[in-house]
């Protein structure tokens, strides 16, 4: 969805009417109806993202970033094997509009484009040894989070430096991270994962903790790089990553077991929201103080018709789609 306004951006899975799985098609919620579509792309999309003043469409082996207000395509590139999940846009318009991908195969690199001028500034980031599974951008874009196939470690960079702040663990076996997003602050990162667990990590406090430990100084210091050199022989782990923090908070539910998305409830950190395959919805209080995660409701798809979810409309000068005959459908 385009922010908080009432148009979204849609791809067909499959041939039918105006949508197509190589066809964009911006929906107004307000009338139920299309309100632009573009033509056809060569290839299906892989991925559709879009802001107040970037929309960026990704093909396999290209991604073409279009200006919103005028869908005008201002530049494209040439990637090879980029996957859903692999590519995030920020949601920030003012500054620090990057779209992050990687499209390796073997490797955990993250490239980093910026949108705004494209393509004056862009970034590599070696995130992982093994091939990025998941991406996710922070409100202000100035943090991302990424996690590898692997799973076992997720680690937060700042933008546009690339400079790794910390790192948490998911556990010692190798885990599917379904979903992973900040909090509106971007200080809290919350996640799930195919063993049925959300985990809530404190970006901030991890962050404190590691400036603490760059302070131990002398003989500790000697024992302690000692210690994780013995170690980082004996377990599967990065000798960089040992002794990063574990969960702050977990909650552990059958349906969470089932492809997901989570996230925090808008501002409110003490909220989270989880989003199944199988159309349930689930709302959980998160008590800090207690470090326990409590799932409060439950709503099913067809139970969630009643809810009223109409969104602003944007008739302002901030979001002004060009009438061109060729694209707009009504």
């Amino acid at each position: 969805m385009l922010h908080n306004s009432n148009i979204i951006l849609l791809v067909g899975l499959y041939e039918f009417s105006k949508f197509s799985p190589n066809r964009i098609v911006l929906w107004r919620t307000d009338k139920n109806s299309p309100y632009y579509y573009s033509s056809p792309f060569v290839s299906p999309i892989i991925a559709a993202k879009i802001n107040k003043c970037r929309m960026i469409v990704a093909e396999r082996n290209y991604i073409h970033i279009f200006s919103t207000g005028e869908i005008k395509n201002m530049h494209s590139f040439n990637v090879s094997n980029l996957c859903l999940g692999e590519i995030v846009l920020s949601n920030n318009t003012d500054k620090n509009v990057w779209v992050c991908f990687s499209s390796s195969v073997d490797q955990g690199e993250v490239k980093v484009y910026d949108t705004l001028y494209p393509p004056t500034k862009k970034i590599l980031i070696k995130a992982h040894k093994s091939p990025i599974l998941k991406l996710s951008l922070s409100d202000k874009g100035d943090r991302l989070a990424t996690c590898s196939c692997k799973g076992t470690i997720i680690r937060i960079f700042s933008l546009p430096d690339g400079e790794k702040l910390c790192s948490f663990k998911t556990g010692i076996s190798p885990v599917f991270i379904f979903s992973l997003n900040f909090s509106k602050k971007g200080d809290k990162l919350i996640t799930s994962c195919d063993k049925g667990v959300i985990n809530i990590f404190d970006i901030e406090e991890e962050i404190e903790k590691l400036k603490e430990d760059k302070e131990v100084k002398g003989f500790k210091k000697i024992l302690y790089r000692s210690f994780l050199t013995v170690v980082s022989k004996i377990l599967p782990t990065d000798y960089e990553d040992l002794g990063v923090q574990g969960t702050e908070i977990n909650y552990r539910g059958d349906e969470i077991k089932l492809s997901n998305l989570v996230g925090f409830s808008g501002d409110k950190i003490k909220e989270a929201f989880s989003f199944s395959a199988d159309g349930t919805f689930n709302r959980y209080s998160i008590d800090y103080v207690n470090k326990k995660m409590i799932k409060e409701e439950t709503h099913y798809i067809k139970d969630m018709k009643e809810i009223d979810n109409k969104a602003p409309s944007i008739y302002d000068d901030s979001f002004n789609i060009k009438n061109n005959e060729n694209y707009i459908y009504d």
